[in-house]
C-alpha cells in the first residue's frame, strides 16, 4: 500500500533508467510504492527526480509537483525566460504544447539545458469546460467566459463583460496592460488595436444603444477599407472636423434604397475621381419637393431624364454662374413635345413636333414687341406644287402647298376658304399667324384669275393675277374666336397688264 507523506517529496520505483530533473507519470498504482514513468507532450507530471535513475526498478525520489518553490528542467529546445513552459516528450518541457508545466525563469536556447520553473501541478491547457461553466475573470469576477446552452437550438460562446466597463480590448501581448484612455463603455464594445501605436490607433466596434452602434470607429488613422481576398472594394477617408457624411437606407417591397447627404440641412453630394476632382455635383435646396429621375429602358426604347414631385414641372439648364441657358418647360397634361433626331452622313439633323395628335404645329418665339426670331444662315422653306384650273373654292390644305400651280381655260375666280375654315384648318391658329402662297397663271391670253376671300375676309391690294403671270399674296390671321374668326389678305404688288 503507498504511504502518504506530508513533505515536498516522495519515493517511487523507476521503470527505466534516466538523467535528473526529468517529469514522471504514476504509470503502475498496484506495486508497493506506485512505479513511475518519464512523461510524454500529453501527460501531466507528478514530480521531478533531482537525482539520475541509474538502473530499471531502482528506488526514485521526486519532487512533487505541488511543492512549494520552484525546480529544474530539463529544455527539449529555446524557452524564453517568463514565457509558460509546457509538457515535452521524454520528460522534458518545451515553449509550446497543450499540458501547462510552470513559468521559466530563465532563458535556455538549446536542447537539453537546465532551466528553473515554477511548477503550476501540471495543468491541461486543452482542459475541457462544462456546458454553462463559468470561466471567471479579476477578483470581483469582472468578466467571464463560458459555452452557453441558453439558445437550446443553438448553443454558443459567450463572453460577459462587466457592467463598470463593457470595453474588450484586443492587441499584442506587450501592450496588454496599457492605460487605453478612453472612457468606460456602457454597452459591450471592442477596440482592435495597431501593433505600431496602439493607444492611440484602434478600431473600435458595437457600443450598441439599442438605436445606433459603431460598425468601424477608425480612431488615429484616416483611412478604412472593405475588400475581398485582399483587394479593396470600398474606401473611408477621414476629413478632420467632418459634419457631414453619407447614409444609405434600404427599403420595403416596390421602393428603392436611398444613398443619402446626412449632417448639416440642405447637403448634397459630390462624386469626384481619384485625384478629388469633381465629376458630378449633386446640390440640394431647402425645402425641396421637385428633383431629377432617370431611369433605363427595355430594348426598343429610351431611357429617360424626368422632372419628378409637383405636377407639369419642367427643368432648367444653368452654366456655372446660375445663369439660366435652357428651360425645357411644361403644361398641364401635355401630349406633344419637341423630338431632336441626329442625321448619318449627308443628311441633316432634324427639330419636329411629335406626340399624340395627328397635326401638331411648332412655335418659336421671340421676347418682346421687337424680338424676333433670327436666321443667320440662308433659309430654305419647303413648299409644293396644286394643280387648280378654273374657277374654284380653294382648300386651307392647297394654300399651305404655298403654291397654286393654275391652268385656266377661261377667265376664272379662285375663292378663298372662309375664315372659320382657314381657323379650323391651321393647328393651333393664333392671331397673327400668316402664310404666304403664289399663284402661278399658266393660262392662255386673257385667261385671268380673280382671287375672292371668303366669308370673314378682308382684302387688300389688287387680287387679279393676269395671264402669264405669278403673283404672291399673304393672309394674316386677325380673329379665331369661334363664329367670329377673320382674316386679311393682301395681293403683293401691282399687276404686269
Amino acid at each position: 500500500m503507498s504511504q502518504m507523506v506530508d513533505g515536498p517529496r516522495k519515493t517511487f520505483i523507476a521503470s527505466e533508467t534516466a538523467g535528473a530533473n526529468l517529469r514522471w507519470y504514476v504509470s503502475d498504482a498496484s506495486t508497493s510504492p506506485p512505479t513511475v514513468s518519464l512523461c510524454d507532450a500529453a501527460t501531466a507530471s507528478v514530480g521531478v527526480n533531482e537525482d539520475a535513475v541509474l538502473a530499471v526498478s531502482d528506488k526514485v525520489t521526486l519532487l512533487l509537483s505541488n511543492a512549494s518553490g520552484t525546480r529544474k528542467m530539463v529544455a527539449a529546445g529555446a524557452i524564453t525566460g517568463g514565457n509558460q513552459a509546457f509538457a515535452a516528450a521524454d520528460g522534458e518541457v518545451a515553449s509550446s504544447g497543450t499540458i501547462l508545466e510552470g513559468t521559466a525563469f530563465e532563458t535556455v536556447t538549446t536542447d537539453q539545458d537546465i532551466l528553473e520553473v515554477m511548477a503550476t501541478f501540471g495543468e491541461d491547457v486543452d482542459e475541457d469546460w462544462a456546458d454553462d461553466e463559468l470561466l471567471e475573470f479579476g477578483t470581483g469576477d469582472d468578466a467571464i467566459l463560458m459555452w452557453s446552452t441558453g439558445d437550446a437550438d443553438n448553443h454558443t460562446v459567450v463572453v460577459g463583460l462587466g457592467d463598470t466597463n463593457n470595453a474588450l480590448h484586443i492587441t499584442d501581448k506587450a501592450a496588454r496592460a496599457s492605460d487605453w484612455a478612453v472612457s468606460a463603455d456602457t454597452h459591450p464594445t471592442i477596440y482592435v488595436h495597431s501593433n505600431t501605436t496602439p493607444i492611440t490607433d484602434y478600431v473600435k466596434f458595437g457600443a450598441h444603444d439599442g438605436t445606433a452602434c459603431w460598425l468601424g470607429d477608425v480612431v488615429g488613422g484616416t483611412t478604412a477599407y472593405i475588400g475581398f481576398d485582399g483587394l479593396e472594394c470600398l474606401e473611408f477617408t477621414e476629413t478632420a472636423s467632418a459634419v457631414n457624411h453619407v447614409g444609405i437606407v434600404n427599403a420595403a417591397t416596390g421602393n428603392n434604397p436611398i444613398i443619402r447627404a446626412e449632417g448639416e440641412a440642405d447637403t448634397g453630394l459630390t462624386f469626384a475621381n481619384k485625384d478629388g476632382e469633381e465629376i458630378l455635383i449633386l446640390d440640394s435646396v431647402a425645402s425641396s419637393v421637385n428633383e431629377i429621375t432617370i431611369a433605363s429602358a427595355a430594348t426598343g426604347n429610351n431611357p429617360t431624364i424626368a422632372c419628378t414631385g409637383e405636377a407639369d414641372t419642367g427643368i432648367t439648364l444653368q452654366n456655372s454662374e446660375g445663369e439660366e441657358i435652357l428651360i425645357l418647360d411644361s403644361v398641364a397634361t401635355s401630349v406633344n413635345e419637341v423630338t431632336v433626331a441626329s442625321a448619318a452622313t449627308g443628311g441633316a439633323p432634324s427639330l419636329a413636333a411629335t406626340g399624340d395628335d395627328t397635326h401638331i404645329s411648332l412655335e418659336l418665339s421671340a421676347k418682346g414687341t421687337t424680338g424676333v426670331v433670327q436666321v443667320t444662315d440662308p433659309f430654305v422653306e419647303k413648299m409644293t406644287l396644286s394643280a387648280t384650273a378654273d374657277t374654284a373654292t380653294i382648300t386651307v390644305a392647297q394654300l399651305l402647298t404655298k403654291i397654286l400651280d393654275a391652268t385656266p381655260t377661261a377667265a376664272a375666280t379662285y375663292t378663298l376658304p372662309t375664315a372659320a375654315n382657314l381657323v379650323a384648318g391651321i393647328t393651333d391658329c393664333k392671331v397673327g399667324d400668316s402664310f404666304r402662297f403664289i399663284i402661278n397663271n399658266k393660262g392662255g391670253a386673257g385667261d385671268d384669275i380673280t382671287v375672292a376671300g371668303g366669308a370673314g375676309s378682308t382684302d387688300d391690294g389688287v387680287l387679279v393675277v393676269a395671264d402669264g403671270e405669278i403673283r404672291e399674296f399673304i393672309i394674316v390671321v386677325t380673329n379665331v374666336t369661334g363664329a367670329a374668326e377673320a382674316y386679311l389678305t393682301y395681293g403683293i404688288g401691282t399687276p404686269a397688264s
